[in-house]
């Protein structure tokens, strides 16, 4: 028995010691330029050929049983996409750890999305639009080269999506992070667990072109109150996951967060949701005014600058007309109704040099991967070598203290 839980030991020992090589020694290392505001003549409203007749409404985080039992999660695929079709959505994901769901694959709404991490901290990721899982993660918390290695190595794939989950619990993202990080498109700026608002506002400030959605990130897919909470709308997708996958890279998509109210019915949440899609009649900049025009009066319109600044704040109204000064880098756009809801819009940004680039030719102006540093590595290496003889010399060590406990009573005498 001894010998097993020595044996379990030693395999656990040698396991804990490679990852914290593997993440804290041979993790490739980032140059980051240091952040600055967005700048220039040009102002970039993604909204600009939105078309806020065609709205849908998706839900990209959602869990099941999977993995025998092992994640937390109740339901199957299609019990998600029985609830969200009664809840009127278009798009509703089932988002597994790790795993590719191809429920209705078939099907021009489907959507291939899985949630990568099992990190302690939960930095986790998801990757909206996805061909195939990546399993490399780094277990224990990560530093900002860590976070920086596995979201360039989700962005390889240049048509997906890649979305920081919940980046407030267990400040999986730090906000100051977000001030270096790229190559990601998202923030889940609304969730059940956290609502990320500090992040999101970080990475503005430090210029980056970083858009918002609002999930579910349900568990418990039977649950009413968990369902329909936090949505996004899309502008001009239809019902086809590809089209949505490109508004969205554009920005033309809104975080909506419901109101919680307890025991209120899937058709009463579905009612709010088909109102919400004809509120926004028109986003525009013209003459660097922005102007939003709305199909009726809500309760608050309020407009955040530089730094989370509250620029201004509108009662009842059904439009707004307000000057993008030279002094604002970003203006960014939140709608309350009179039931609590509340509409979080992209930001309009100014932009001189790189237009509508897409995410990763974008990073690539702010950041690079360093050479691999061969005097780490060679560290990396003489640790693991050192370990294994180490422990072969414990191994022996051993077996030699059990020989000489051999006693010779061939010339012992009973009396």
């Amino acid at each position: 028995m001894k010998k097993i839980f020595f044996t379990l030991f030693l395999v656990l020992f040698v396991a804990i010691t490679w990852l914290l090589v593997d993440q804290y020694l041979l993790c490739p290392h980032y140059s980051f330029t240091d952040p600055r505001p967005f700048h220039g003549e040009n102002i970039v409203n993604p909204y600009a050929d939105a078309n806020f007749k065609d709205v849908s409404t998706a839900n990209f985080h959602a869990h099941t049983k999977s993995w025998g039992g092992l994640t937390n999660g109740k339901g199957n695929s299609s019990d998600v996409w029985q609830r969200y079709d009664s809840l009127g959505h278009t798009f509703h994901a089932v988002s597994q750890y790790h795993k590719i769901d191809n429920y209705n694959q078939e099907k021009q709404n489907y959507v291939p999305v899985y949630e990568h991490g099992y990190n302690i901290k939960k930095t986790h990721q998801l990757v909206i639009g996805a061909k195939k899982v990546i399993w490399k993660d780094y277990i224990f918390p990560q530093t900002l080269h860590n976070k920086q290695f596995i979201l360039h190595e989700m962005a390889k794939d240049t048509s997906n999506l890649v979305v920081l989950n919940h980046p407030a619990v267990r400040s999986g993202y730090d906000a100051n992070d977000l001030k270096l990080l790229h190559y990601y498109d998202h923030i889940e700026l609304l969730n059940p667990s956290a609502q990320s608002f500090a992040h999101w506002d970080t990475a503005l400030t430090a210029g980056k072109k970083i858009f918002v959605v609002g999930n579910d990130d349900n568990h418990n897919i039977f649950n009413d109150n968990a369902i329909g909470r936090f949505t996004t709308l899309i502008f001009g997708a239809s019902s086809d996951s590809k089209k949505m996958i490109e508004k969205m890279k554009k920005g033309q998509s809104v975080a909506v967060w419901l109101p919680q109210i307890h025991n209120e019915t899937l058709e009463s949440k579905r009612s709010k949701l088909l109102n919400l899609r004809s509120l926004i009649s028109g986003i525009s900049l013209v003459d660097s005014m922005l102007a939003i025009n709305l199909s009726k009066s809500v309760a608050e319109i309020r407009v955040i600058g530089h730094h989370g600044q509250l620029k201004l704040k509108q009662r009842n109204t059904s439009s707004l007309s307000f000057p993008f000064s030279i002094n604002d880098p970003y203006l960014r756009v939140e709608l309350s109704t009179e039931d609590g809801t509340i509409l979080y819009l992209n930001p309009i940004y100014r932009d001189a040099e790189f237009g509508n680039q897409g995410r990763n030719m974008t990073a690539a102006n702010f950041i690079s991967r360093d050479r691999s540093n061969p005097l780490m590595e060679s560290f990396a290496l003489a640790s693991m070598i050192g370990l294994f003889v180490s422990v072969r010399n414990v191994r022996k060590r051993k077996k030699r203290s059990f020989k000489n406990m051999n006693i010779d009573t061939t010339g012992m005498s009973l009396g």
